[in-house]
């Protein structure tokens, strides 16, 4: 069985997974949270899969007996909110996380894998999960990995998985662990950026429903300088965009649509149709990022006003970091980038995965220990 190390950030909005076997030797995947129960049968018909380029486009599951769908097919986007996180469903997070490893290790053609396992979740569930979610990720575990053959035949894989140790913590942590790294251009790892460890670093997280402060001092995360800063994510921007297309166009979008054309590939325009027709939304997207900034900015100054104020305390003032990283931090990079300039301003090259990335990293070292 080959080994292999896997961090997970699994968000309100989005589950986040690298993947590898060593530290630059690694696989990104993205697909939404969100679980469904249901019978699938043959409802999809092969002309529509032969235009799937994506992982969770492709492929459900079998979960002991009962198909399971689960990212973009499982449903709408606000039904993940409730389905996957807050209803504390525990075998919804192994379907999330473990399912979307299956599905890779069929897209990787591998039948089976042993694997360390390091999980981020939500700063509001951690505490109460972890030892269930631990008990419930580790050990041995079988999925079937189902898809429809040109006929519209339904087959399917066995995937056996190890998961030989499972790690739990909150998100912002895996940020710290992947910021605190030194990059090559082509984006492996190099060693270890010593200053991270000596000074202070406060990571604002913007997610999907939240936008967090987590505080590290001298290395080390301190708990009661963190906090969910405020009840606002990406997801107002999408929604609102989503509402603005449909009143002045009369065209709907889910969601997860406009998130992917927005925040992920960063498009201007939604397309309908073919490539050459589309409706241009950049004027749109710019207003309702400006006016949705003016709300979030306080936050925002008020989180770094807590830095420094932290920073001060402990005597680290000089040495002080603060990293945007999340969604919300590629979403809104220009009004950050305009009103929060020095040195101690850190921008992530890949904010989305940042948290997955130090999951991953630190799931590494444990695979040594």
């Amino acid at each position: 069985m080959e080994k292999f190390i896997a961090g997970a950030d699994v968000g309100y909005g989005q589950v986040k997974i690298i993947f590898g076997n060593s530290l630059n030797s690694r696989t990104k995947l993205l697909f939404p949270s969100v679980v469904k129960r249901e019978e699938i049968g043959r409802v999809i018909l092969p002309g529509l899969m032969q235009n799937a380029t994506k992982v969770t486009d492709k492929y459900w599951l079998d979960v002991d007996g009962t198909d399971v769908q689960i990212g973009e097919n499982a449903g709408s986007f606000e039904s993940r909110i409730e389905k996957s996180i807050i209803s504390r469903n525990y075998d919804n997070y192994k379907v999330m996380t473990l399912g979307s490893l299956a599905m890779l290790l069929q897209e990787k053609e591998l039948g089976s894998a042993d694997i360390c396992l390091t999980i981020g979740t939500p700063k509001t569930v951690v505490d109460e999960m972890k030892k269930n979610l631990i008990s419930i990720l580790s050990g041995e575990h079988d999925f079937k990995v189902c898809w429809f053959s040109s006929e519209g035949k339904k087959e399917y894989k066995n995937i056996h998985m190890n998961i030989n140790k499972v790690d739990v913590f909150e998100q912002g942590v895996g940020a710290f662990v992947s910021l605190s790294m030194l990059f090559d251009e082509d984006g492996n790892i190099v060693g270890l950026d010593k200053a991270s460890a000596i000074g202070s670093v406060a990571v604002i997280d913007f997610g999907t429903y939240t936008t967090n402060f987590v505080y590290f001092a001298n290395g080390r995360y301190e708990s009661r300088k963190s906090k969910s800063i405020y009840d606002f994510g990406t997801v107002n921007i999408i929604n609102m965009l989503r509402d603005e297309i449909f009143s002045v166009y009369g065209i709907y979008f889910p969601p997860h649509i406009i998130n992917k054309l927005i925040l992920i590939n960063d498009s201007k325009k939604i397309l309908i149709g073919g490539e050459n027709e589309g409706i241009d939304v950049t004027e749109l997207k710019s207003k309702l990022l400006h006016s949705s900034w003016r709300k979030l900015s306080k936050y925002i100054k008020d989180s770094v006003e807590s830095a420094v104020m932290a920073a001060n305390q402990s005597g680290n003032t000089t040495n002080l970091k603060i990293v945007f990283t999340g969604g919300g931090s590629k979403l809104f990079a220009t009004m950050l980038k305009e009103e929060f300039t020095g040195d101690k301003f850190v921008y992530s090259r890949d904010p989305i995965f940042d948290n997955a990335l130090g999951f991953f990293i630190a799931g590494y070292f444990a695979s040594k220990e």
